[in-house]
């Protein structure tokens, strides 16, 4: 059998600030990945970078009554920005981010390589019951897994 080096693993516990607008989501977006940035600046490389499941935003009534503005497509700012960060760190990354989809709001996960090309998404049906009933099971599940992948921005073909 083949030796392997370890996985080098970073995983994040992180804040999430109470925003609720997309402006909000991108400035904490763009503070955890200069975090990382930093801290990886100074120490050991890693190969993986686990945030939570969704880490672009919280879980709150407030949030999932405005989903409209905070999902955002699999190619979205959050996923840009995770990309700069994969590349610049040379490390895969993992995050969650609430997903607009064709047919509704998705709690999507997305592992982006190094070279910032991510590989197939995974939903994860997730049912919330949150706010008034026009917005309740606002999030809901996905019937395939995996469901779309993209680039830095771009869908892939």
């Amino acid at each position: 059998m083949q030796k392997r080096d370890p996985l080098r693993l970073m995983g994040c516990q992180i804040a999430i600030p109470s925003g609720v607008c997309a402006a909000d989501r991108d400035r904490h977006v763009a503070a955890v990945c200069e975090r990382i940035s930093n801290y990886l600046a100074d120490t050991a490389p890693v190969d993986l970078i686990v945030l939570p499941e969704l880490c672009t935003m919280t879980y709150s009534r407030a949030a999932f009554e405005m989903l409209d503005d905070l999902a955002e497509p699999l190619d979205g700012p959050s996923a840009t920005r995770f990309a700069e960060l994969a590349r610049a760190v040379n490390a895969m990354v993992v995050f969650g981010f609430a997903r607009c989809t064709d047919t509704g709001f998705r709690i999507s996960q997305v592992m982006l390589n190094g070279r910032a090309k991510s590989l197939p998404a995974m939903t994860r049906c997730i049912f919330v019951s949150m706010g008034p009933p026009a917005k309740r099971n606002s999030l809901s599940a996905e019937k395939e897994l995996p469901s779309s992948t993209s680039r830095a921005g771009r869908s892939l073909p």
